[in-house]
C-alpha cells in the first residue's frame, strides 16, 4: 500500500497559502487547503492529517490561539505542526508560544527546504503516535503506562555542541546560546564526530562563516554516521539562497542565513532539542521492564509475544487509518554454524551483540525481536519500504563489516545477513507479514 501523506495547509495570505500548496504538490503530497482559522482546526480533529503547516496571518485569530487549539485536543496533539513565514513576516521569536510549533517553513519556499521539513515532521508524527501505541502495548502486559514519555519538554539546558568556522557568524551565535545552553564548541575542519561521540549534545549548530564546504562536510559526516544521523543539525549560511538548498540537501534539519537575532536562534534550537528528546523516549521504552513476557533476557529485545502483540495492533491501524506499514527480517546463518561448531553459549553471545547493535542501527521507532534462533524482525511504522531503506542499508553495511568476538574463539567472526523486506497490503494478517518477510529473508540465504 502507496500512502501519500496529506498535509493542512492553513493560512489566511491567500498568496502564501499558493506558493507553499504549489511546492507540496510538486512534491507529491496531498494538499488540504483553508483560509479560514476556524475550519482549519475543525477539519485537523475530523481528518487527522500527517501534518499541519499554519500561517501568521489569519483574520479574527492569532497563531498562538491556533496551536493553543491544536495542541490542547487529543485528536490533533501529536500531529507535527509547523509554523508558514511568508514573504517580509517573521514570528515574534520571543513569545513561548512560537516553541510549540515543531519547525519554521520560512519565505522562499524552496522545495529542499518542505521536503527536510516535511521528511522530519512526518517522522516525529510517526514516533509520537509509536510511542502512544506502544505505551497501551505495555498497559496490556501490565507494565506501568509510558505516559510519562508523552510529553516533550525542553526540562534542563538543551546540550549543545557549536562547529564554527574563523570569524563572522559563529561569535554572534555563541553569544546568543550562551546561558541558554550547555555548550561546547569545535571549528570546522576539526573532529568534530570524535566530539560528538564523546559527548551527549542534542542538537550541532554549524555556523558556515563563509566555509559552506567545510559545513556541508559536517553534515555528510554526521548523515553517514550509523550513531549520529538521527542528530538534529541547524546551519546558519551567508546571505545566499543557493547555500540554503545546499544545506537541506546534504541533510540539515533547520538552514537559514544571517543575520538573525538571539531570540530566533534560541526558538529553532527548543524545536530541534525536542524532536531529539523524543528519540530518547522512544530508546527508553526498550529499558522499562525485565518481565519476561516484554523482554527477551537473552538479546535484550522485545519478546516473540509482545513483539506479535504489538504487531497486530500496528497492522490494525494501517487499515484502519490507511497508513503505511514495513516488516523486515534479518536472517543470520552463522549463529547456528556456530551453536554446531562451538555450542550454545557461543552462539547465545554472538546473537546478543547482534541484537544489542540492531537495536542501535534502527530507529527508535522500529521494534525490534528475535524470531527464532538466527532470525530477527524489525516492524517500521507508518513507514515505505523506501523510505526506511536508508536505515535498513546502513544497518546491513555495518553488521557485515563488524568482526564479532566469539567466546573461546581467537578468530573474530564476520557474518553475512539477509535481509526479506515486506509491506502491509490490505487484508495481512500478523502471520502473513512475518512468513512474507522471513521466506524473503530465506530466498536470499538460498541464492
Amino acid at each position: 500500500m502507496a500512502h501519500s501523506a496529506r498535509v493542512l495547509v492553513a493560512n489566511g495570505n491567500l498568496q502564501t497559502l499558493n506558493r507553499v500548496s504549489d511546492s507540496m504538490r510538486r512534491l507529491g503530497f496531498v494538499n488540504l487547503l483553508e483560509t479560514d482559522a476556524a475550519k482549519a482546526v475543525g477539519r485537523a480533529q475530523a481528518e487527522r492529517p500527517e501534518v499541519i503547516l499554519v500561517g501568521l496571518e489569519f483574520s479574527g485569530r492569532n497563531s498562538a490561539s491556533i496551536i493553543s487549539d491544536l495542541k490542547t485536543e487529543v485528536a490533533t496533539r501529536d500531529i507535527p505542526i509547523f509554523l508558514i513565514c511568508g514573504e517580509n513576516e517573521s514570528p515574534p521569536w520571543s513569545e513561548s508560544w512560537v516553541t510549540r510549533f515543531d519547525g519554521v517553513i520560512h519565505w522562499p519556499f524552496g522545495d529542499e527546504q518542505i521536503q527536510a521539513l516535511m521528511r522530519a515532521g512526518l517522522r516525529l508524527g510517526t514516533m509520537r503516535a509509536e510511542l502512544n501505541r506502544r505505551s497501551e502495548t505495555l498497559r496490556r502486559f501490565g507494565q506501568e503506562s509510558g505516559e510519562k514519555w508523552r510529553a516533550e519538554t525542553a526540562e534542563g539546558h538543551p546540550r549543545i555542541l557549536l562547529a564554527r568556522g574563523e570569524n563572522g557568524c559563529g561569535d554572534a551565535t555563541e553569544e546568543a546560546l550562551k546561558g541558554f545552553a550547555l555548550l561546547e564548541t569545535e571549528s570546522l575542519g576539526s573532529n568534530i564526530l570524535d566530539s560528538l561521540n564523546d559527548s551527549d549534545s542534542e542538537l550541532v549548530v554549524i555556523a558556515a562563516n563563509g566555509d559552506l564546504a567545510a559545513a556541508l562536510d559536517v553534515c555528510d559526516d554526521i548523515r553517514r554516521n550509523p550513531a549520529l544521523f538521527h542528530m538534529p543539525i541547524l546551519v546558519i549560511c551567508n546571505v545566499n539562497p543557493d547555500h540554503i538548498v545546499e544545506a537541506y540537501r546534504h541533510g540539515a534539519t533547520a538552514a537559514y542565513s544571517i543575520p538573525f537575532d538571539g531570540d530566533e536562534i534560541r526558538a529553532r534550537v527548543t524545536m530541534g532539542v525536542k524532536s531529539h528528546r523524543l528519540h530518547g523516549y522512544m530508546l527508553n521504552a526498550y529499558r522499562i521492564s525485565g518481565h519476561q513476557a516484554v523482554s527477551d533476557s537473552a538479546t535484550g529485545l522485545y519478546s516473540t509475544e509482545f513483539f506479535r502483540q504489538h504487531l497486530q495492533t500496528l497492522v490494525d491501524d494501517a487499515f484502519r487509518w490507511d497508513k503505511n506499514l514495513s516488516l523486515n527480517a534479518v536472517s543470520v546463518p552463522e549463529i547456528d554454524q556456530i551453536r554446531n561448531e562451538f555450542g550454545d553459549t557461543a552462539a547465545n553471545h554472538l546473537a546478543k551483540q547482534l541484537s544489542g547493535m540492531i537495536s542501535r542501527l534502527v530507529r527508535g521507532e522500529d521494534l525490534c525481536s528475535r524470531l527464532d534462533d538466527t532470525t530477527f524482525c524489525i516492524a517500521l511504522p507508518e513507514s515505505l519500504l523506501e523510505a526506511t531503506s536508508p536505515t535498513m542499508q546502513r544497518m546491513t553495511g555495518v553488521l557485515r563489516f563488524t568482526e564479532f568476538s566469539l567466546l573461546e574463539v581467537a578468530k573474530p567472526l564476520i557474518v553475512h545477513p539477509r535481509i526479506g523486506s515486506v509491506e502491509f497490503k490490505p487484508g495481512d494478517t500478523v502471520d502473513d507479514l512475518i512468513d512474507r518477510a522471513t521466506s524473503a529473508a530465506l530466498a536470499r540465504n538460498a541464492a
